[in-house]
């Protein structure tokens, strides 16, 4: 055996061939989009969070194409870990697709995996119900180096689906703290999620996410946790006396589906009194202010750590690792290099 690819399998050549990636046809991805097909939009999603230079720039071409209806309804739904969002999300989603005919897509941001940076959860798995129903489109994302418990390519994979027809996107933040307070600047509801629990543990509450949420939901009001559930909500009343963000408190069962159709029914009236007043449009005209600062920020970013000539950032790491020099003057002395270059 030489170790030619050819000897070891005759058809190897047409194989690879075969299977090679195509080149995008944006349009006809665009007409795919508009008839709703699923495989198409998940395969855009994935274009859009390419970090290849060749996919961004076939990204950017399919996006400034693809001009989304404005009527869609943006849910986002954020919380600490073990809350039960998917399991909420499960429950909440089918009574979206019982009182409606519009169709649901989720997307879901997980904290990426330390070694190879994909998605580490998956909650398709736990959203079994709304996985199989053809009206639904589910889409983990792992959230990658972006702050805030958002993909930076969240914004764009709204538009795709909205695109594509769907009517409500739920979009999960990753959920790990107090920097997941951007989600309410891509959406038109936030609502926050929470475990019951006991008094002392309310000065645990992260109060810019608090402030963020337009409803706060205390999910298991079930199985022996009920007056927990009755007690946190007192807390949390108490607590948003104080404050000048108005926030709606709900109890609710993931389980039982108790007082998801309340919830529903509010949310329902929330997006309707928005729409009715100046509320809904100066929102959207803000978010995409946000968006357009975020992503100036991500390519300015992306553009000092990738740029060919690394001189001035490869002498500040070697004295960050070979001496005690305060590391503030040292982050000065690396943006006064680059300022020379520049100028």
């Amino acid at each position: 055996m030489n170790g030619k690819l050819n000897h070891i399998n005759p058809r190897a050549k047409q194989l690879i061939k075969k299977f090679k990636p195509s080149k995008v046809d944006v349009t006809h991805w665009l007409h795919q989009l508009k008839k709703g097909n699923t495989a198409i939009l998940s395969k855009a999603i994935t274009l859009i969070e390419s970090k290849l230079n060749t996919d961004q720039s076939t990204a950017q071409s399919l996006m400034s194409k693809c001009i989304a209806p404005v009527d869609s309804i943006r849910i986002g739904i954020t919380g600490p870990p073990g809350a039960g969002k998917s399991t909420f999300i499960e429950k909440f989603g089918n009574e979206i697709l019982n009182h409606t005919h519009s169709k649901l897509a989720v997307l879901t941001i997980d904290p990426s995996s330390p070694d190879q940076g994909g998605s580490v959860l998956g909650d398709k798995t736990r959203m079994q119900t709304l996985a199989v129903n053809p009206r639904v489109f589910i889409r983990p994302s792992a959230a990658g180096r972006s702050l805030g418990g958002l993909h930076q390519n969240t914004r764009d994979a709204i538009t795709l689906c909205e695109y594509s027809g769907f009517q409500y996107i739920i979009v999960e933040s990753v959920g790990v703290g107090q920097s997941e307070i951007d989600i309410h600047q891509i959406v038109d509801i936030n609502i926050l999620l929470i475990n019951p629990f006991s008094g002392d543990e309310l000065q645990g509450i992260k109060r810019g996410i608090n402030e963020s949420a337009d409803l706060i939901i205390i999910n298991k009001d079930d199985s022996g946790m009920e007056q927990a559930a009755k007690l946190t909500k007192q807390y949390y009343a108490q607590a948003m006396h104080f404050s000048q963000h108005e926030t709606k408190l709900f109890t609710c069962s993931s389980l039982t589906g108790n007082h998801i159709h309340e919830i529903y029914l509010y949310i329902q009236s929330f997006i309707e009194a928005a729409k009715k007043s100046k509320i809904w449009d100066s929102k959207r005209k803000k978010q995409r202010l946000f968006a357009f600062n975020h992503l100036i920020e991500a390519k300015w970013i992306n553009e000092l750590y990738t740029r060919s000539d690394q001189k001035p950032f490869k002498q500040i790491v070697s004295k960050i690792r070979s001496s005690k020099m305060d590391l503030k003057k040292l982050s000065d002395d690396y943006i006064h290099a680059l300022k020379r270059k520049i100028s």
